[in-house]
């Protein structure tokens, strides 16, 4: 596991302190709210995410609650990252903002089925 706010880890990618912590195949997990960026953004900063080598390593996809009624141009924009890269892509509630929220530690090896609406943790 490993992700966050989405413009904090656009811009963390490539440096040194986010180098070490992407090396192995992983579930990304990236936030907005609908208050800070509007969904042109968040494809902006899709597209540099996307497009960073790491990228290829990446399994799975989750994208916490942007907006009560997420706009249909950001699902679809999920939608087609996932095809394109053959990855499961879920919407999902909070995990580290607002309201509902859920704890989802970086590092932590997980199994994420998007079709099953499942992610669990794996022991080692």
């Amino acid at each position: 596991m490993i992700g966050g706010y989405i413009l904090n880890f656009a811009l963390l990618l490539g440096t040194e302190y986010l180098r070490d912590a992407v090396g192995d195949d992983c579930v990304l997990f990236l936030e907005d709210h609908e208050s800070y960026h509007p969904p042109v953004a968040i494809n902006a900063f899709l597209s540099v995410i996307e497009r960073h080598e790491w990228f290829g390593r990446v399994r799975g996809l989750l994208f916490g609650h942007y907006s009560d009624d997420a706009p249909k141009e950001l699902t679809d924009r999920l939608a087609r990252l996932g095809e394109r890269h053959r990855i499961p892509v879920a919407y999902c509630d909070d995990f580290g903002h607002f309201g509902r929220h859920a704890i989802l530690p970086i590092g932590a090896r997980a199994a994420f089925d998007a079709d099953a609406q499942s992610l669990r943790f794996i022991d080692e």
